[in-house]
């Protein structure tokens, strides 16, 4: 409720300076923390149709505008916190990693009965070969674009949402299964910033990234060969892998899925103005971390306010007494 209270106050102050659209800005924050309930409100359930293989900053936001048009209700990070399914899929990714794929089927079908047809970004894009897998109907689109152009793209966004790595969001939500997952399905090691070493905490319960060991030059070759590697293990599924640079736009896309060609414009959707205005308020929702308390109680305490005031005005017009004894006798005639 406190930070919920705190959202919509922050959010909307820094929507209406860049110019964003209110809810926008506040169903993209609450997406991080796992608190967009709207987004995932359950549907009829389906099968999976559709498995995004390709990583985060590919296009993978443009791709879910697109799938969302088509009428596929999307899966990715922000379901996984939201719906509580973070632990469940790292179980899976385990107990398949050795052999047994009962987990994993167990979690799939979770998905589905809830109505989603579509899987996208990290971490589900790791489990797109065990997926496909497991449903052969489904089709596979990893997103792709020139891979030292993804690679900047893609610590840049780190960089931007670093915060919730440290305190106080990492009390909150807990965003080292990407971590886990990368280790356990590619035995990648994605090193996350330490306090001292890579943290500076000028508040108690407030640090700030200052570098990201995870993107530092060693590193650099390593993210490489995890894309290479990724669209090697999905080379073998042939025609039901559709390699795909959102830049073709829908004839593409469109014939892959085999459905006709939407009207307008391929979506260009570019989270990362949004990431920074999330980025904003989360730096201001963090730093007034003591104030959240009293203020909850204070807006508490005004709401009340105004209903009692609300309450006293409203008794002199409708003669109370009057009301009350004619329910209380009606078949009774009044002069």
């Amino acid at each position: 409720m406190i930070l919920r209270a705190w959202l919509l106050a922050a959010v909307g102050v820094a929507a209406a300076d860049e110019g964003w659209s209110f809810w926008s800005s506040l169903r993209l924050v609450s997406g991080f923390l796992g608190l967009d309930h709207l987004r995932e409100k359950k549907q009829r359930r389906a099968q999976l149709a559709i498995i995004g293989a390709g990583f985060s900053r590919t296009g993978t936001k443009s791709m879910e505008t697109a799938l969302s048009q088509l009428g596929y209700q999307i899966y990715d990070m922000r379901s996984m916190l939201q719906l509580g399914h973070v632990e469940g899929w790292l179980e899976a990714a385990q107990t398949w990693r050795r052999g047994n794929s009962t987990a994993l089927e167990k979690m799939l079908q979770t998905v589905e009965e809830l109505g989603y047809t579509a899987t996208l970004d990290l971490p589900m894009n790791l489990l797109a070969p065990a997926l496909a897998e497991i449903r052969p109907s489904a089709k596979v689109v990893m997103t792709v674009r020139p891979l030292e152009e993804w690679l900047e793209s893609w610590a840049n966004v780190n960089e931007v949402m670093s915060c919730l790595v440290v305190r106080p969001w990492r009390w909150l939500v807990d965003l080292n299964f990407n971590q886990q997952m990368l280790k356990v399905l590619y035995d990648f090691h994605w090193p996350y910033p330490e306090y001292p070493e890579h943290v500076r905490r000028p508040l108690p319960w407030f640090e700030i990234v200052t570098s990201l060991p995870g993107f530092e030059p060693s590193m650099r070759e390593e993210w490489l060969q995890l894309h290479r590697r990724l669209q090697q293990d999905l080379e073998p599924m042939g025609r039901r892998v559709l390699v795909f640079d959102v830049r073709q736009g829908w004839p593409v896309l469109a014939e892959f899925l085999e459905v006709p060609i939407p009207e307008g414009d391929f979506p260009r959707t570019n989270s990362i103005a949004g990431m920074r205005l999330a980025r904003r308020v989360l730096d201001v929702l963090a730093a007034a971390l003591p104030l959240w308390v009293p203020l909850a109680l204070w807006l508490l305490w005004v709401l009340m306010l105004q209903l009692c005031c609300c309450f006293l005005r409203l008794i002199p017009r409708m003669n109370l007494a009057r009301r009350i004894w004619k329910w209380k006798h009606p078949k009774a005639k009044t002069k």
